[in-house]
């Protein structure tokens, strides 16, 4: 990585429904002094020590909504980072439905008895448009509301050096305001779980990253069991003619 990119991280591509192959959407943003995992599936230490990531050197979580292939990984992230010896302040980024089901699960597993457990420093993203969430001299982070079944923000990462954006959508169904999102990015991360209420099919993301003006599109959360992510793809470049892919776990995007 140079001194001036910085890297987003796939550490899972699938829908709800993961395969050996396809872990469940999670990511990890690497800016050389800020490290925020993004969602929050598997065993998050192992996909970051694979990713070549410290665990210890995590600043912190943003969930972008409680689904369990979300956020099931919460509780094992915590647990090994206490294990590790962290005994620092965690913060957890999200909009508050998804910090309240934290909370609960966490309170389930009794976590106010686990002796020197650092503090988790819940931390609200409001449900407006183009909220700030987290920013330093290299990146900024803004988060935007999106469309789901449930409470959900997508995320913008603008590179301050550069100028380049990243978008990741998170799970939405086609909407303007994930074009709000998007507009002009260098790199949009959509969902692509095809014709299901409440998601996006690979002609949805077409069409978001045609009328956002996004340069490539990079789609993911898609089912690499019970579908066909080969027609997905399809369905995307019929629509967009820039760059398209399917995102691939730990593939790395530099903008």
């Amino acid at each position: 990585m140079s001194h001036r990119t910085v890297r987003l991280i796939i550490l899972g591509t699938a829908a709800a429904i993961p395969d050996p192959s396809h872990e469940n959407v999670h990511m990890v943003l690497d800016s050389g002094d800020l490290k925020l995992l993004i969602d929050c599936s598997g065993s998050p230490a192992s996909r970051l020590m694979r990713a070549g990531i410290d665990l210890m050197d995590l600043d912190g979580l943003i969930v972008t909504h409680h689904h369990p292939d979300h956020i099931y990984g919460v509780p094992i992230l915590l647990m090994n980072l206490w294990l590790m010896g962290r005994r620092e302040s965690f913060p957890i980024y999200g909009p508050q439905k998804s910090l309240q089901v934290i909370k609960g699960i966490m309170d389930l597993y009794e976590w106010d008895s686990w002796p020197n457990f650092p503090h988790i420093d819940f931390r609200q993203i409001p449900l407006e448009p183009d909220t700030p969430v987290v920013s330093n001299q290299v990146v900024s982070i803004t988060a935007s509301p999106v469309e789901h079944m449930v409470p959900v923000i997508g995320l913008r990462m603008t590179n301050r050096r550069t100028g380049q954006v990243l978008v990741y959508t998170s799970d939405t169904m086609r909407d303007p305001c994930v074009v709000h999102l998007a507009r002009d990015a260098d790199i949009l991360i959509h969902e692509a779980t095809g014709e299901y209420f409440g998601h996006s099919t690979g002609a949805d993301a077409g069409l978001d990253a045609l009328e956002a003006n996004a340069k490539r599109l990079v789609l993911i959360h898609y089912p690499p069991v019970r579908g066909d992510p080969q027609a997905i793809l399809k369905e995307a470049k019929e629509v967009f003619k820039g760059p398209v892919e399917l995102a691939e776990d730990f593939k790395v995007y530099e903008f």
